[in-house]
């Protein structure tokens, strides 16, 4: 059976928390789930439950008074989610490259970019790989530019043992159903400042609350993708779709999950997350670090396999780093994931892409060849909490092969 690129961290354990919150109408699990994320995770930071992601940085960027001609540094391999939010706050996205090495943000193409019209950095932990955060910080400081961490893809991970989220004035997380922490969807907005935190509940009190309707369909939506993803159901229903597909030159999961760049619209229509999200979160509490513990232990085991195959090229990666996904370089890409699922692993080109060439953004904007080669070479391997120790050594083998079929 091939091996799934990737599945839901949930259990009938999260589900009987959402059904017992929608059942018994509590109105207090937001609330504990605020106060629990930050006691856990973040050193006691003021904790906002978001819509998503990028809601969330549009609060912290609207809260720190952004206007036009104002600034805000990303790196540019990126959610186009994060440079749209930018815009929608009232400021100019400018991208930095990645590291050679990698798909965090390049603190040295950073140093070149800041300017008198910088208001803000926006570090993303791509990945789970926590960023450079000492020289990005040493620089933020230096110029008294607010550091803002996006840990979208970073619950748990930490940087020389402490918690990221916990280092620049603010914070944004992002709690999706493929997340390696979710709530079946939305986000959240942290920070230590107390002007900052009063200024983003002001924005969040403009957002409806969520209908039972959209929670329910959200639930819908996790279970169903749970479902799919299933080693059975996936073997015996997806995959045969995938396969014929590919061969077309589509991924229908990728089309089906994939969203477009876009401007951000209007953040207020937005709902808040409901009680029962908030009832999974507090489930997912008591069990992030056991899964991010596998996290780990598979992508390190899988870093070790492959760091020294030819052909392709392991991107480094810290200590504290969580694994949400397990990236590699290929220079056919296409090919290369087309072989990987003949051979039995399940993969994926991912959603990230080279914000700098997009015209929502100006582009193209400059030459960012180590962001150019991450959107034209990255393929992602499994290596999600539910493998066991022969599916690790399933994709191993079929990375071999595949790399002996195409070159």
């Amino acid at each position: 059976m091939a091996v799934v690129r990737f599945r839901p961290s949930l259990s009938l354990r999260e589900a009987g928390a959402f059904l017992r919150a929608a059942v018994t109408g509590d109105d207090d699990r937001v609330r504990q789930f605020q106060q629990r994320f930050s006691d856990e995770l973040l050193d006691g930071r003021h904790v906002l439950l978001a819509p998503s992601g990028r809601v969330a940085l549009y609060w912290i960027l609207r809260g720190m008074h952004m206007s036009p001609g104002d600034e805000v540094v990303t790196q540019a391999f990126n959610f186009a989610a994060v440079p749209a939010a930018i815009q929608g706050a009232g400021a100019t996205p400018r991208f930095v490259d990645l590291e050679p090495d990698g798909f965090n943000l390049s603190p040295d193409h950073l140093r070149s970019v800041l300017g008198p019209r910088t208001r803000a950095v926006v570090l993303t932990h791509l990945f789970g790989n926590p960023g450079d955060l000492e020289r990005v910080g040493d620089l933020c400081r230096a110029r008294g530019i607010p550091l803002i961490e996006d840990c979208g893809q970073g619950v748990g991970a930490t940087y020389r043992g402490q918690p990221v989220g916990t280092f620049g004035e603010a914070a944004l997380y992002t709690f999706g159903p493929t997340k390696n922490f979710t709530l079946l969807g939305g986000g959240a907005a942290t920070t230590a400042d107390e002007t900052l935190a009063a200024r983003m509940n002001e924005l969040a009190s403009r957002h409806p609350p969520m209908s039972l309707g959209k929670g329910l369909k959200l639930a819908v939506v996790a279970s169903g993708i749970t479902a799919a993803t299933s080693p059975l159901i996936f073997n015996l229903a997806v995959l045969p779709g995938i396969r014929l597909l590919g061969a077309a030159g589509v991924d229908p999961v990728h089309k089906i999950m994939d969203e477009p760049a876009e401007p951000m619209g209007d953040p207020e229509g937005s709902a808040l997350p409901s009680e029962m999200m908030a009832a999974v979160g507090l489930t997912q509490l008591e069990r992030h670090r056991a899964l991010n513990g596998a996290r780990v232990k598979n992508g390190w085991r899988l870093h070790a396999a492959l760091s020294s195959l030819s052909g392709i090229t392991v991107p480094s990666c810290k200590e504290g780093c969580v694994f949400m996904s397990f990236p590699v370089f290929h220079p056919d890409r296409h090919r290369f994931a087309h072989a990987l699922r003949r051979h039995g692993v399940d993969t994926d080109l991912g959603f990230m892409e080279d914000c700098s060439v997009l015209d929502l953004f100006g582009g193209p904007a400059g030459e960012f060849p180590n962001s150019r080669r991450a959107a034209e070479q990255i393929v992602h391997l499994p290596v999600h909490p539910g493998l066991k120790g022969r599916d690790l050594k399933q994709v191993a083998t079929g990375v071999k092969a595949a790399l002996r079929e195409v070159g």
